[in-house]
């Protein structure tokens, strides 16, 4: 109620409805502001904890990427060498086990010439050169298997 546009006041109290109700919705707007402030605050927190969340999951995916390569590397480095002390060890054998042949070949030669020389000249002159063809094979095979790179093949039998 007005009165020559002034508010008319009842009991000492004002009562013009436009007023309140403008009061009212300035306060609703306020109050859903501040809301939607807090709810936006509250959602880039999120965001941010989010972020760094997953930046440290990230982190933690890259060091142990990381360590399982080393390991693997190493692992891989061990077997080498383990192949390769196999591989040297291998041609050891081998070689022994050629020496230990050729020599029981000249033994045996030896032992054959020895009793054919009693008989014959020629026959000793023939062992002779036998096992002077011999050595020389044998040493050229065993400066080739010295100076081979190449993986020998096992022998029968040895696994």
């Amino acid at each position: 109620m007005k009165e020559n546009d002034l508010p008319v006041f009842i009991k000492n109290e004002k009562s013009f409805k436009d007023d309140s109700n403008y009061d009212v919705f300035t306060r609703q707007k306020r109050q859903l502001q501040q809301r939607r402030n807090r709810l936006l605050q509250r959602l880039r927190e999120a965001q941010r904890q989010r972020r760094l969340r997953q930046r440290k999951q990230q982190q933690k995916r890259a060091e142990r990427l990381r360590k399982q390569k080393l390991y693997l590397q190493e692992r891989n480095k061990a077997a080498k060498e383990r192949r390769l002390v196999f591989l040297q060890r291998e041609r050891e054998r081998l070689e022994k086990f050629r020496i230990e042949r050729e020599q029981r070949l000249s033994s045996i030669l030896a032992s054959q010439t020895t009793a054919h020389a009693e008989t014959t000249t020629e026959v000793t002159t023939t062992a002779a050169t036998t096992a002077a063809t011999s050595a020389a094979t044998t040493a050229a095979t065993t400066a080739a298997t010295t100076s081979s790179t190449a993986a020998p093949t096992a022998a029968p039998g040895s696994g």
